[in-house]
């Protein structure tokens, strides 16, 4: 494996996350201080409803990733693939100009400002995942790994020019992130020339029906999964005040840091899976790869400490943002295995309805434990405890599905957890100093991990203290 594409695209995904980490970190500090509470909360929301543009490719993107994920870039029939991408091009161009017309002609204010950003942001998306998709299923990583690195500088760079200029009004940002999108299609053709320019398009009517056939359930699936996993913002934008939603959005930005790092495992997982044929081996790597989400997202919420020092020091003003921010990182251990691990097992295994099953339960879920709370008490802590306890029910409910499917076994990994996630929960409450609560988290993060994760944490350390393993194909079963 030491020069598979796998291995090399594991680590350029990795350091474009290091890159993406410090963006983040600008976006999750500086910007709210530029912009304040209710700029920042319109910023928010644009950023809130991107994550739903994708639906408008109806499933096709999905199928194509679905059907295609065995196959190497020079395996691919790039006309029929420049048919594809000229296909849906003209699908969110459509898309785009509906909607276009809806925010100038129905809504008024800021809300039609961002309905037009967002109808444009239906082109510029859906496009960038036509190209992720080819380079996921292709392994070439390193191309995705590069746009968002670039990406991400140019990002830096908005930055200082809307700080150097003194319009802090988050139009603005939303139209640096519609350029940036612009720019990456561009860099994505480029690295696809031989799709998108050597070749002669075809329109293969049926394959494209296909495609739509089979990637749609996967797609209402997958949006459930994003719905609920956002719920909770969505609730609090629309049921509480502007202000509460910035506090939200802020908590939940901090949040999202985490992930960055072990998100890495989602770009390459599906491609991984599709090469696997022994039901064996897709059992063991399961457990194995649930215990290296939770052996990283434990040790990554440390960031929750720097973030609680920053806000105290340097943004008062999101102060209150500090204890829901306890509930929201916690949850990241629980919503991170469904994100990465469970639904591309559901992909891998052609599990569609059992995925949509999922999806929905975890939706309900979801929304019985938020407006349950929020009828005892309606504020933002009540918020953060029903999406935690939600996330427990929801990764368990999960577990008992693969267990039925592939005969895994979750008792001891779902008790390890719950202890570690508890145990940050009491810690990050507690009065005494930062420097004091860090130590002692960490203490008891590698108890749990010795007690609860030892034959995955050793596993991991083997391949960090060795950079990449020796064997030529990768192999995550012990």
């Amino acid at each position: 494996m030491k020069n598979s594409p796998l291995s090399k695209g594991l680590v350029s995904l990795i350091f474009a996350n290091l890159i993406t980490f410090a963006s983040s970190l600008i976006s999750g500090f500086v910007v709210p201080g530029i912009l304040g509470l209710k700029e920042y909360s319109y910023w928010q929301t644009f950023v809130l409803y991107t994550a739903y543009v994708g639906f408008f490719h109806f499933g096709f993107l999905d199928g194509l990733y679905v059907k295609n994920g065995k196959y190497d870039y020079v395996a691919l029939n790039k006309g029929k693939f420049k048919g594809y991408l000229y296909f849906t091009v003209i699908l969110e161009l459509i898309i785009t100009c509906i909607g276009i017309f809806i925010g100038i002609f129905f809504f008024d204010g800021m809300t039609k400002i961002i309905i037009i950003m967002l109808s444009i942001s239906v082109l510029t998306q859906n496009i960038i995942t036509y190209f992720s998709y080819i380079c996921q299923i292709t392994q070439r990583f390193g191309i995705y790994a590069k746009n968002t690195m670039i990406s991400r500088l140019i990002f830096w760079i908005s930055i200082g020019l809307i700080l150097l200029i003194g319009f802090k009004y988050a139009l603005l940002f939303m139209i640096s992130q519609l350029l940036i999108d612009s720019f990456i299609i561009i860099n994505f053709a480029i690295n696809n020339k031989e799709i998108v320019f050597e070749q002669k398009a075809e329109f293969d009517l049926k394959e494209i029906k296909r495609f739509f056939s089979i990637g749609f359930m996967i797609l209402l699936a997958n949006f459930i999964v994003i719905s609920t996993m956002r719920v909770g913002s969505i609730y609090v934008n629309n049921v509480f005040s502007t202000t509460d939603f910035s506090i939200y959005a802020f908590a939940s930005n901090i949040m999202s840091i985490i992930g960055l790092f072990i998100n890495s495992l989602a770009m390459f997982l599906f491609p991984y899976l599709s090469r696997v044929e022994e039901k064996y081996q897709l059992k063991d790597n399961y457990s194995r790869f649930s215990n290296l989400i939770i052996i990283s997202a434990g040790f990554f919420i440390n960031v929750y400490f720097a973030a609680e020092l920053i806000i105290n020091l340097f943004l008062k003003k999101f102060a209150l943002s500090i204890e829901l921010s306890a509930f929201l990182f916690t949850t990241q251990m629980y919503t991170a295995q469904i994100y990465i691990v469970s639904n591309n097992y559901f992909k891998r295994l052609e599990k569609k309805q059992t995925f949509i099953v999922s999806s929905l339960i975890g939706l309900l879920i979801n929304i019985i434990y938020i407006v349950a709370a929020t009828k005892l008490d309606k504020s933002l802590f009540s918020v953060g405890i029903s999406v935690y306890l939600a996330a427990v029910t929801w990764v368990f409910v999960n577990d008992l599905l693969f267990h039925k499917i592939l005969g895994t076994n979750f008792f001891k990994k779902n008790i390890g957890l719950l202890v570690l996630s508890c145990s940050f929960l009491v810690i990050a409450n507690m009065k005494q100093t930062i420097f004091i609560r860090i130590p002692l988290y960490n203490l008891v993060y590698f108890i749990v991990i010795s007690v609860f994760f030892r034959t995955d944490f050793l596993w991991l350390l083997s391949i960090i203290r060795t950079k990449l393993p020796v064997k030529k194909k990768i192999t995550l079963n012990n």
